[in-house]
């Protein structure tokens, strides 16, 4: 897959309304355009955002549990940019009373100019069969929708062998729209994730130093 250069700040994903929700979005979500590294770039212009404001703590509307109403899914389009660091080091979830959020945590970049050279990320809509980068065996995916967020030029060992993010492969999503946040590959510099949601709402990008966000609206109640 080609990857042009993001950081995925926050960028409200093109032609992509976000349907009115019980309140509004949290403040990162706002658009954003790229700066030099090692500052996060999203589109072909940005500015950093500030840490994304999403209350791991607050949850979804009790009316809003459970699967979203299906209907017409916001478009998403394909987005690409510098990313904060070159090594993964943590992924979170969280919701707020309006949209249910990805952050991709970042740790310290292994050296200023590392070997496998610029790190990069990429956000696509993904359609099926959904499978593993490497091996190609299938990979279960639930959600009306899919993404595909993908991390190139990424260290995923350091020298003494140890994996750079070594938390779960298929990391516990729930919300009201998030169904599935699972990663697909982790070979020669590539990190690649599936994130399937239910539901209309849009998928937009928040960033900061040292994580990207992938934020997922509810859609109307």
């Amino acid at each position: 897959m080609t990857v042009a250069t993001v950081a995925i700040a926050a960028t409200v994903i093109a032609g992509c309304s976000a349907p009115p929700a019980p309140s509004p979005p949290p403040d990162a979500i706002e658009t954003a355009s790229p700066v030099a590294s090692p500052s996060p770039v999203t589109g072909p212009s940005a500015t950093p955002t500030a840490s994304p404001s999403v209350d791991p703590s607050a949850s979804p509307d009790p009316s809003a549990s459970g699967s979203a109403v299906s209907s017409e899914p916001c478009p998403v389009d394909t987005q690409n940019g510098r990313l904060p660091s070159d090594r993964l080091v943590d992924v979170q979830v969280s919701s707020t009373d309006s949209a249910d959020v990805v952050t991709f945590v970042f740790g310290e970049p292994s050296s200023l100019a590392p070997p496998q050279g610029a790190s990069d990320g990429l956000l696509e809509a993904a359609q099926p069969p959904y499978a593993e980068g490497a091996s190609g065996q299938p990979i279960d995916v639930d959600g009306e929708h899919v993404v595909f967020v993908r991390f190139q030029g990424m260290t995923l060992y350091d020298d003494a062998g140890t994996a750079t993010y070594d938390g779960p492969r298929r990391v516990p999503a729930g919300g009201t729209a998030l169904r599935t946040v699972v990663n697909s590959e982790g070979f020669e510099g590539v990190s690649g994730w599936y994130i399937g949601y239910d539901g209309p709402g849009c998928v937009t990008l928040a960033s900061d130093a040292r994580s990207v966000s992938v934020v997922i609206t509810h859609g109307p109640s």
